[in-house]
């Protein structure tokens, strides 16, 4: 997978709607009834971040890096989703351990 996406992968707007589907899935976590679609995703994000990352190189190359504050606003909003979630988590894993 490495391989294809530093070599072959060029999708250079790629990111915009990872980002934004990422962090719906992540924003929806908590409430979600069914979780395995949801932790499918989320064994997956580190391959989504590469295809992130090498989508984003390839866009600010071809277009001289334009669009760099949204692309940082959009990451920083990406991971303060993952970071309520994560608090979410570590709370509810405390009192679960509290209560047993």
């Amino acid at each position: 997978m490495d391989t294809y996406i530093e070599g072959h992968f060029s999708g250079a707007l790629a990111y915009r709607d990872l980002i934004k589907v990422l962090k719906w899935y992540v924003d929806r976590i908590i409430e979600a009834e069914r979780q395995e679609h949801i932790q499918e995703v989320l064994k997956a994000q580190e391959y989504i971040f590469k295809y992130i990352v090498q989508s984003r190189k390839l866009f600010a190359f071809a277009t001289g890096g334009q669009n760099e504050e949204e692309f940082r606003c959009s990451i920083q909003e990406l991971l303060m989703s993952i970071r309520f979630f994560l608090s979410k988590e570590s709370k509810g894993a405390s009192a679960l351990a509290q209560s047993q």
